[in-house]
């Protein structure tokens, strides 16, 4: 009924645990499918370890990134619709359940938003999504079908930070419907040595967000993603970067004050680089 891909790259640590989450599904009628992103560490054997279960595969390829693992993983999908879950994450028990159940009730809608229980140092925090609210599309969280997801060409192997909001920018413009459930999906592990406090990724992956969809972003995502890459460059000491994203921010939205205040700042090379490290605290 839906495929279950986690793609993972030196995931000896964690592989288990999100593998579990999957096989402890009250829901049975699942595949998983597990694609090795050219890991160099144990999970090679980890994974094999997996396959007296006839419904997971494992794949192994070249590292290429978690975008194009996700594809890979996608391509070989049975089932109408995919999950897809990070190797450091976990599903809650009954989340393909729901998910199934959220299928079954509307058949006109092309996917479906759960909601996500972050841990962090272990603090843990519940969010649900909400109609008109903006919401994360961490990968757990939402369930789509494969026909769509293909349609619009998959992930953008070229995105290494925000890969899922890029995804769902897509599937908006080719005018998805989609669906919000009242259930959590997902257990999410706040980690500091996630990619996604790779600055250099972030930088790289929001310029091309930019360049791609430039007519189709609204200017408030403008204004926010050239701030980011704007900071950024602050944290690079490439403080003349700094003031030209800066200043592209402001054109969205000229009078916003830390903005403005963060442009000054950029002026002032050494100020700049006791308020903005290059090593982001976490």
């Amino acid at each position: 009924m839906i495929s279950v891909i986690i793609p993972f790259y030196n995931g000896a640590i964690t592989l288990n645990r999100a593998v579990a989450s999957v096989k402890n599904q009250s829901f049975k009628d699942w595949e998983l499918i597990l694609v090795n992103d050219g890991s160099t560490d144990e999970s090679h054997t980890l994974a094999n370890e997996y396959l007296s279960d006839s419904r997971i595969r494992y794949e192994f390829q070249e590292n290429q990134g978690v975008s194009a693992a996700r594809n890979h993983g996608a391509v070989l999908a049975s089932a109408e619709w995919l999950i897809f879950l990070d190797a450091d994450d976990e599903l809650k028990e009954n989340a393909i359940l729901n998910f199934n159940a959220a299928t079954s009730s509307d058949t006109t809608k092309d996917y479906w938003i759960a909601g996500i229980e972050r841990v962090n140092n272990g603090v843990i925090t519940e969010t649900l999504p909400t109609n008109g609210v903006h919401f994360s599309k961490i990968p757990g969280t939402f369930c789509l079908r494969k026909k769509l997801f293909e349609s619009v060409g998959g992930y953008d192997i070229r995105m290494k930070f925000s890969e899922n909001t890029e995804l769902f920018h897509r599937l908006a413009l080719a005018k998805g419907n989609g669906g919000i459930s009242s259930q959590v999906s997902l257990v999410y592990y706040d980690s500091p040595d996630g990619a996604s406090k790779n600055l250099q990724n972030m930088v790289d992956s929001l310029s091309w967000f930019l360049e791609k969809h430039h007519d189709t972003l609204s200017n408030h995502v403008k204004y926010l993603y050239y701030q980011i890459i704007g900071v950024n460059y602050m944290r690079f000491q490439k403080f003349s970067k700094a003031r030209k994203y800066l200043l592209k921010a402001l054109s969205f939205k000229p009078y916003k004050v830390n903005t403005l205040i963060r442009f000054f700042i950029s002026l002032v090379p050494p100020l700049a680089k006791f308020l903005y490290p290059e090593k982001v605290e976490v």
